[in-house]
Formats: C-alpha cells, sequence, structure tokens
C-alpha cells in the first residue's frame, strides 16, 4: 500500500468540521432594525399577519 502524506492545514481541514454548513466568518451589523426593514419594504410581520387574520375571521359572518 502506497503511504499518504497529508499537511498540517489538510489535517486542519478535515478534523474542525463546522456545526452549521454555512458559518458566518464576519458579524453582520444591520443598518435598521428588524421593525424599519419590514416597513421599508411595504412587508408585516407574521403576528401582524396574525392578527389580521384572526379579525377577519371575527368579523366573518360565515365563522360566527
Amino acid at each position: 500500500m502506497e503511504e499518504l502524506f497529508i499537511t498540517e492545514e489538510d489535517l486542519d481541514y478535515f478534523t474542525n468540521i463546522p456545526n452549521m454548513v454555512c458559518e458566518e466568518t464576519v458579524q453582520y451589523k444591520a443598518k435598521n432594525s428588524f421593525e424599519e426593514e419590514v416597513k421599508a419594504h411595504n412587508c408585516i410581520t407574521l403576528e401582524e399577519f396574525g392578527k389580521m387574520l384572526k379579525d377577519s375571521i371575527d368579523n366573518d359572518p360565515r365563522f360566527v
């Protein structure tokens, strides 16, 4: 059988497996808060959607 030599860099690569497939190397710092981003893109949050859905069901005579 042929001998196989690996470098320390190769050994480190094969032994230090990350927990996630895509770990961040640089911390992301958002310019705006989540709420500001939602409003800037004309979106709603899941909480707002849930409230709107509940209100529409409560006000619909078919669901009384």
